[in-house]
């Protein structure tokens, strides 16, 4: 068992945008408040269409599993000639109110009657986690999105705001993202956990996307996890194509063998606790993002004895998963988008 791609987390947490058209650049945090299965995501993204005038955005989303109808989110659009994005250094200054830094975040939404405001911050780690099997890639022209967790397995503190409720956050689980690059994958869908009900200590990630390459679709999974000390990492290209993923908006099963591990995941999250996103490519064409971030996860680890599996461990996280459905058509299921 390998360790996965680790990379300075400081250094490649920078924004990369530098002033080019055909472009989009992502930032998001993501919170669990397990005790009372809540969460929240927050998105600052650039996006530099091939066409148009390059706009910045904060997004936010609230997620409640006990009473889903209080589930919503919004967003912020000003021009990214308005931001500080072209200085090429974090913090990020979208205004007074909605900065991000390599350690905090604050920002603040009020929409149709509901108010989300955040200041958020925590300790980051010296090396971020990568999903990708080699550190070439992030230098390759392809895949022409690049993803990073600088923050994969954080603690958050600070206060929420929600409506008309206060919240004080000490030590809350989250991850804090970055992406960039000049095209979408067709689709893909997308999980991470930092909260298992029996496993404090442990932390995973997993992928599967299907991108279009000389007109014909590649398909490939990429996972992390860790339990404790000992990380669980697909290193390998043909590992990665030989991930094997069932999924529709709201249940993913999956399967991914390494040589010395096997992982089996199922992922549940019904319409009720799914928010909408709708993304827009660089080039103009759209994206539909079905999230949410109280699913439901049950993995299974084996490690590899003699000619069969022997089971390592069981873990369960039964409302704290982050999931994503990203596709080109909009789920009538899912009634809420931004």
């Amino acid at each position: 068992m390998k360790p996965p791609v680790l990379l300075p987390a400081a250094s490649w947490n920078q924004p990369r945008w530098r002033g080019q058209r055909g472009f989009y650049e992502v930032y998001f945090l993501k919170v669990n408040l397990p005790e009372q299965q809540r969460a929240l995501w927050l998105r600052y993204t650039l996006l530099a269409p091939q066409q148009g005038t390059p706009i910045v955005e904060l997004w936010g989303f609230h997620f409640d599993h006990r009473h889903p109808e209080r589930n919503w989110g919004a967003k912020h659009t000003l021009p990214a000639a308005q931001t500080n994005w072209h200085a090429r250094g974090l913090p990020l200054v979208l205004n007074a109110e909605h900065q991000l830094h390599h350690d905090a975040a604050t920002g603040q939404l009020i929409h149709n009657d509901h108010t989300l405001r955040w200041t958020l911050a925590w300790t980051p780690p010296a090396h971020g986690v990568s999903l990708f099997p080699s550190a070439w890639l992030y230098h390759a022209p392809l895949p022409r999105t690049k993803y990073l967790s600088p923050g994969w397995d954080i603690r958050v503190s600070g206060t929420v705001q929600i409506d008309e409720q206060l919240l004080q956050i000490a030590e809350a689980p989250a991850q804090q993202a970055h992406l960039w690059g000049t095209r979408y994958a067709d689709e893909w869908v997308w999980a991470h956990c930092n909260a298992f009900a029996d496993h404090p200590d442990a932390a995973f990630e997993v992928l599967h996307g299907v991108v279009r390459l000389a007109k014909r679709p590649f398909a490939a999974g990429m996972l992390c996890l860790r339990v404790g000390k000992q990380f669980y990492a697909l290193r390998r290209w043909r590992a990665c194509r030989t991930f094997r993923s069932a999924s529709a908006i709201g249940h993913w099963q999956f399967v991914a063998e390494e040589q010395d591990f096997r992982i089996e995941g199922e992922i549940e999250a019904p319409p009720q606790h799914l928010l909408g996103a709708r993304y827009t490519d660089p080039s103009g064409e759209p994206r539909f993002c079905h999230n949410t971030k109280v699913g439901s996860l049950h993995l299974r680890v084996l490690i590899r004895s003699g000619q069969g599996w022997t089971l390592a461990h069981t873990l369960h996280a039964p409302d704290t998963c982050a999931v994503e459905w990203v596709g080109c058509v909009q789920d009538p299921l899912v009634l809420q988008w931004v």
